[in-house]
């Protein structure tokens, strides 16, 4: 969920990165289809519904979304069961022992920088969706090493300059 006051949205420049960089990808560019993000709160029965075929949801949580995004998600889970569900962002916590037991509607939570860690799930879940390998993440079984840290931020493209960021609002 993004953020509306008054007539103002703002832009999901976060997970607008994370899209820009994956699809550089070819195989993930040909592969997937990302949908609009969510905004408005009012909609969230719609968008919902909206996710009853989804094949991945992808929750970037923050303060201001958390409660929101959990409905949506728990909800999405009671729907389509095998829609694989990842939250990341800077309300996942770091050190998660009672997380998955609270949320068992979330199958993984991504610490960290989520470029390449979302770009490394989307590659398992192409080949075998054996995420025990991909940095960055746990699940209710496991917790893998953390990700490296992005050193070389001009590597990454732009979400404005590609209309990522368009084409996610």
């Amino acid at each position: 969920f993004n953020f509306q006051y008054g007539d103002q949205i703002h832009f999901p420049c976060r997970i607008s990165s994370m899209v820009a960089y994956v699809k550089t990808e070819k195989k993930i560019d040909e592969e997937f289809k990302f949908e609009k993000c969510f905004v408005f709160r009012t909609k969230v029965e719609e968008y919902i519904k909206q996710c009853q075929d989804a094949d991945i949801l992808l929750c970037s949580c923050y303060v201001w979304n958390w409660e929101i995004t959990k409905y949506l998600a728990k909800e999405v889970k009671k729907i389509n069961p095998q829609c694989l569900i990842i939250f990341g962002g800077a309300q996942i916590p770091d050190l998660s022992t009672e997380f998955f037991s609270e949320h068992p509607y979330v199958d993984i939570i991504a610490h960290g920088e989520g470029e390449y860690i979302l770009k490394n799930i989307f590659t398992a879940y192409l080949k075998d969706k054996d995420f025990s390998k991909v940095k960055g993440i746990e699940t209710k079984d496991f917790r893998t090493a953390p990700q490296e840290r992005i050193d070389d931020l001009d590597m990454l493209p732009s979400p404005y300059l590609t209309n990522t960021v368009w084409d996610l609002v």
